[in-house]
């Protein structure tokens, strides 16, 4: 009986001293060990590139690698990666159907073998099959909230989600909280997530200071959620209109005031130095593109970094990347092998990292 006692008393101290330790962590990289893998990049060269005038965003799907435009008549832009070829712009600008004033987000639906393109502005979900964009050449998204009862899908969102063929998750849209959980197809929702901080600013602004990106993985029925302003970081359990915190990392979190402009009140985020700045993974991994700049460091330097930060679905910290270039986005493969950014050179270009060549 004494050696179990002695036991248990001295498995109490270690589990009390790993809780102090954790509350000290200053920098999110205080979870990791010291050292990093490091990557050296090689530039995708594809035919006709010079169309792309600056890319903004990547997704993968497949052999496909999508690319946002900015300063192209089209928002999109489709590539064969191992033909190295590219296939067809697409995304019109304007107001019509199936047209975008401004797009901040493009995600796959491997499940429904498509992909969603929200138009935030003008309160669309656009959807594109994979297999329309390969054989069409003036293709039209759908804009599948168009005949949806729910007033949930009319509201502005941050970022969105889709869940399964009738529940979205999207950051915002209802006070109180940071997520709102619809479904499309009738009037439920419900919305979840506590702001950590505790001042009194009231919860209509605080929707705008929380932004960030979210990711939901199909697989294993999980959402992480990244600030751009900050440290801040959580994975969830996310199952139909329920979500659950499994892990949150809140080293920073997001510091915001009030402006007056031409009369007008909004809030501004202050960004720190160090601070998330785009967010892809895997079916095992989550992978976070970290800058680790001065806090006095121009708003331009803020958006790029050099370091990526590896989690497993759980919030488990698994390694780093310490990158030869700073990159201003980041998307990786599906198999993991691959990571291809954004870096200013001085223009944009499209580079690759392979991982574990």
């Amino acid at each position: 009986m004494k050696t179990n006692k002695h036991y248990y008393v001295l498995l109490l101290f270690i589990v009390i001293s790993c809780i102090g330790c954790d509350k000290n962590k200053e920098h999110i990289t205080d979870y990791f060990s010291e050292s990093s893998e490091k990557l050296n990049h090689k530039v995708f060269h594809f035919s006709n590139s010079e169309e792309i005038l600056n890319p903004v965003g990547l997704m993968t799907y497949d052999s496909l690698l999508f690319v946002q435009n900015l300063r192209s008549p089209q928002f999109f832009s489709l590539i064969n990666i191992n033909q190295e070829k590219l296939i067809r712009h697409f995304g019109n600008s304007g107001e019509g159907p199936g047209e975008f004033l401004i797009n901040i987000q493009i995600d796959k639906v491997k499940s429904k073998q498509c992909i969603n393109a929200p138009e935030a502005t003008l309160k669309r979900m656009y959807q594109y099959s994979i297999d329309s964009l390969l054989k069409i050449k003036n293709v039209k998204p759908k804009n599948i909230f168009q005949q949806s009862p729910n007033k949930a899908a009319q509201l502005f969102f941050h970022g969105i989600q889709q869940i399964n063929d009738s529940i979205f998750i999207g950051m915002g849209g209802y006070t109180g909280k940071r997520f709102t959980i619809f479904n499309r197809y009738n009037n439920k929702y419900t919305y979840f997530g506590d702001f950590p901080d505790k001042s009194e600013v009231s919860l209509d602004f605080k929707g705008s200071a929380y932004q960030g990106a979210i990711k939901y993985n199909e697989y294993s029925q999980k959402l992480v959620f990244i600030s751009n302003t900050s440290e801040m970081l959580e994975f969830y359990d996310c199952k139909n209109d329920r979500m659950n915190l499994l892990k949150g990392y809140y080293t920073s979190i997001p510091v915001y005031k009030f402006v007056e402009e031409g009369g007008t009140r909004h809030i501004a985020s202050f960004c720190p130095g160090k601070h998330f700045m785009s967010l892809t993974y895997t079916k095992n991994y989550v992978y976070i593109l970290y800058v680790q700049k001065e806090d006095d460091a121009s708003i331009f330097e803020k958006c790029k970094g050099d370091c990526i930060l590896v989690f497993d679905w759980k919030g488990k910290p698994i390694k780093k990347y310490q990158l030869d270039c700073e990159v201003k986005t980041i998307e990786i493969n599906e198999d993991g092998s691959r990571i291809y950014a954004i870096r200013n050179n001085p223009d944009p270009e499209i580079i690759y990292f392979n991982i574990g060549a």
